[in-house]
């Protein structure tokens, strides 16, 4: 009897990356700007999130201040056009995307951040700024395969967590529920990256 098999991926996550995200120059500039900002703001990720004061040194919850500097601005600006094409790629209604936050972050080599999600949140983006020798990747994981991946070896789709190592100055774009974390890393000098969280408006429409 000689029947056709098919295989379906189905429940994939959309992982959307953007290389080559913005002009060298303005890069350049956002690694001088998170230099001078990181002398003079103190974000909340220390107070936040389990890593304490091995958190990347970061503008966590300081989004009056984050908006308030152009270049960062310019950068959300980007991340919510790169966010509504990646809806429009997904087929999703025409909703009015929104950038509720965004933050900086950066790594020495005693740094690390825990695996953590966005709540609140639909679309969540990194920017990876600057990437010397020896930064960390960030490890995704699956959830729903942590306790149920015997074929893990097997197959690639079977995986419950994946290391991803991101060239520099591209973008992510994920969905936000998915885990993930940025373990410690060997480099020198300072890994600098931006995270955003983009929401649609009529999910929350009296969010400021």
């Amino acid at each position: 009897m000689n029947q056709q098999v098919q295989i379906s991926p189905l429940f994939a996550e959309p992982f959307c990356v953007i290389q080559d995200a913005i002009p060298e120059d303005m890069r350049k500039i956002l690694i001088s700007k998170v230099k001078k900002y990181s002398k003079k703001w103190k974000g909340y990720g220390e107070d936040a999130w389990s890593s304490g004061k091995k958190s990347p040194t970061n503008s966590f919850a300081m989004d009056a201040e984050f908006r308030s500097v152009k270049e960062f601005k310019e950068l959300a600006s980007l991340v919510l056009h790169n966010c509504e094409q990646v809806a429009k790629g997904l087929g999703m209604p025409e909703f009015d995307w929104r950038v509720s936050n965004g933050w900086y972050n950066s790594y020495n080599k005693n740094n690390y951040q825990e695996f953590h999600v966005h709540p609140m949140s639909y679309f969540s983006v990194i920017y990876f700024c600057k990437l010397p020798k020896g930064s960390a990747p960030v490890i995704f994981m699956n959830s729903t395969q942590e306790y149920n991946n015997i074929s893990e070896a097997s197959n690639d789709c079977f995986k419950s967590k994946i290391d991803i190592e991101f060239p520099q100055n591209s973008m992510l774009i994920f969905r936000s529920h998915v885990l993930h974390k940025v373990p410690f890393g060997t480099n020198n000098e300072d890994r600098i990256t931006f995270s955003f969280n983009v929401l649609p408006q009529p999910i929350f429409p009296n969010y400021a």
